[in-house]
């Protein structure tokens, strides 16, 4: 069939795929495959250059576990926690091309935990030194009697 721009012929692709399906697949592959291959290699060149850069970045963080107590007579609803990751979530940032691949950037995370010691319940939070004053605005904003203390890990 002759579309004017390009030509098809049916019977040559009739027979391409009446051969075995293992020539089909190496012809496929030998014809497009590489392309997969060289993109695969591509993004993994790229994830281990962005890891090395990463890891660099986070070795001089320093990190902080805060301890709360909240007395038992403060009644609160779930909204109040809620509000409080919340404002924790505020500290989210989005990298650019430029903080990812040239100054190492990765995303600094919280540890929040409920613990029980001989039935005394505490909650921790393990977080990075500079977000300590985030950490305790949100938690006063919402329970403004809790006692926030410092703990070794």
């Amino acid at each position: 069939m002759d579309l004017g721009f390009a030509y098809i012929d049916f019977l040559s692709i009739s027979r391409f795929f009446e051969q075995p399906a293992g020539s089909i697949v190496v012809q496929v592959f030998a014809i497009a495959g590489w392309i997969f291959l060289v993109w695969l290699l591509f993004n993994a060149g790229i994830s281990f250059y962005a890891d090395r850069f990463e890891d660099k970045n986070t070795e001089n963080w320093k990190y902080v576990l805060l301890a709360i107590d909240i007395p038992q007579e403060n009644v609160q609803t779930p909204m109040a926690v809620e509000q409080m990751f919340s404002h924790l979530a505020g500290a989210f940032d989005k990298p650019d091309l430029r903080g990812k691949f040239r100054e190492g950037y990765k995303q600094r995370w919280f540890s929040c935990e409920i613990i029980s010691i001989e039935g005394y319940i505490q909650f921790l939070i393990w977080t990075e030194e500079t977000f300590r004053d985030l950490v305790e605005t949100s938690l006063y904003a919402q329970y403004p009697d809790a006692d926030i203390t410092e703990v070794e890990e």
